[in-house]
């Protein structure tokens, strides 16, 4: 063995003392704490949108219509599945248009049996 190699197996045998995850805290950018902000944030609003009773389909065209007419402001929350796991999306904005068992606000589709509620801005 070459005595840079014994003094090496010594300094990490005797004198160094490993700080553990201090030395790991200082990684922690504002862009990475921002983000994990921001997942629970997510997490915590999926949650909610996940407990809305949903409002019955007859109800939800009915006041889709009205606010299509009346070119009114609509805030719709539906369902968007990617895999087996069910995402919860909101929208807010006028009803551009309707095609084929889909909603369109701006330039978005939603199909009409994802919609879980319906609710018009007064």
């Amino acid at each position: 063995m070459a005595m840079d190699e014994r003094l090496a197996e010594q300094f990490f045998a005797h004198d160094y003392h490993d700080r553990g995850i201090q030395k790991w805290q200082g990684y922690f950018l504002s862009d990475h704490t921002q983000l994990l902000h921001q997942q629970r944030c997510t997490a915590v609003q999926q949650q909610r949108w996940a407990q809305l009773p949903p409002s019955e389909p007859v109800q939800v065209v009915q006041t889709l219509q009205q606010a299509y007419r009346h070119n009114q402001v609509v805030t719709i929350t539906w369902q968007q599945f990617s895999g087996f796991e069910a995402h919860y999306q909101q929208i807010q904005g006028r009803i551009t248009g309707w095609q084929a068992g889909r909603l369109r606000i701006g330039q978005q589709f939603i199909p009409l049996n994802t919609v879980l509620k319906c609710d018009v801005k007064k």
